[in-house]
């Protein structure tokens, strides 16, 4: 109290305010004083008591929401509802509203928001101030999607390769991604079967791709079967004696292989009988079944003998 004589005081007086109960919004209310009473030797009769009001301010309550950790969705999906737990909440009171998170539809991690969460106080949420806690992120992970090479694909030997069809057996695409590159197959020319392999597919999601993830479904593969040949040019045979038989031998052999791949190693072995194993000249020679293909790259042809030279 200011002005009162040197040993003089006042012990106590009654104050009030609306602000008081502990219940109370927060906000600031005024605190009313009355009731002063002297300390002994005192006499207040002796004073004018003035009464001046306070101010009781009532501070908002730190509501703590943590969102829960391992939250997200598939790219492409519906956004789940949001869970989080909160700290401070006083008896009586709740949370109302929704959690929210950052922008963003493309595989990645996106911070929490306070989205519309308020406090269902009776005081219009004023009665507190929500804080984000912990460190969880919301997960938009890449989604799947199988691919299965078309049965029966492949090539002949030497021809260009073809386009790689396929079939989408297990997810869908979203919106207007498409598919773009194709697949491909293991590195190989010879006659074989061949894995497939994802190539340069992927998806154009205005992400890079990186929406999606791809694998490859089925057991087929790519078969590169033999490529067929004739047998052109010519040959002569050697003069023998009579031997009972229609056996020739090749002098001469200046037989092609048509239809080859240009610089392959390939040539003809040729196996020559005449008509008949009667002694004359001029005789028709032919080549037998027995001619083959010979030479490093021979594996990958197989030999037609309709219309072979004699």
């Amino acid at each position: 109290a200011a002005g009162l004589l040197e040993g003089q005081s006042i012990v106590s007086v009654t104050l009030a305010s609306a602000g008081a109960p502990a219940g109370a919004d927060a906000g600031e209310y005024a605190i009313l004083v009355s009731d002063a009473v002297a300390a002994e030797g005192t006499q207040l009769a002796n004073y004018q008591v003035t009464y001046v009001p306070g101010t009781l301010t009532v501070g908002p309550r730190t509501l703590s929401v943590a969102p829960l950790a391992d939250q997200g969705k598939v790219y492409g999906g519906v956004d789940p509802e949001l869970l989080f737990t909160v700290e401070g909440l006083v008896d009586g009171d709740a949370v109302m509203g929704a959690l929210g998170r950052e922008e963003g539809e493309d595989v990645g991690e996106y911070g929490f928001t306070l989205g519309t969460l308020a406090a269902d106080d009776g005081n219009d949420g004023e009665n507190y101030v929500l804080e984000l806690a912990g460190e969880a992120t919301f997960q938009v992970v890449a989604r799947s999607l199988v691919v299965t090479p078309a049965a029966g694909q492949g090539k002949t030997y030497g021809d260009p390769e073809p386009s790689i069809a396929f079939t989408l057996t297990d997810g869908s695409l979203v919106g207007e991604d498409a598919f773009a590159g194709g697949l491909g197959r293991e590195a190989g020319d010879a006659v074989g079967s061949y894995a497939y392999t994802l190539g340069d597919l992927a998806v154009s999601d205005g992400n890079g791709g990186a929406n999606y993830a791809l694998s490859l479904g089925g057991a087929e593969t790519f078969s590169i079967t033999a490529r067929t040949v004739t047998i052109g040019g010519g040959f002569t045979v050697a003069t023998r004696p009579y031997d009972g038989t229609t056996a020739a031998t090749v002098a001469s052999n200046d037989l092609v292989v048509v239809n080859a791949v240009e610089g392959d190693d390939v040539s003809v072995a040729p196996v020559a009988v005449f008509a008949d194993a009667l002694v004359g000249s001029g005789k028709t020679v032919t080549l037998t079944d027995a001619t083959s293909l010979a030479g490093g790259d021979a594996a990958n042809y197989v030999l037609d003998m309709t219309g072979s030279p004699t």
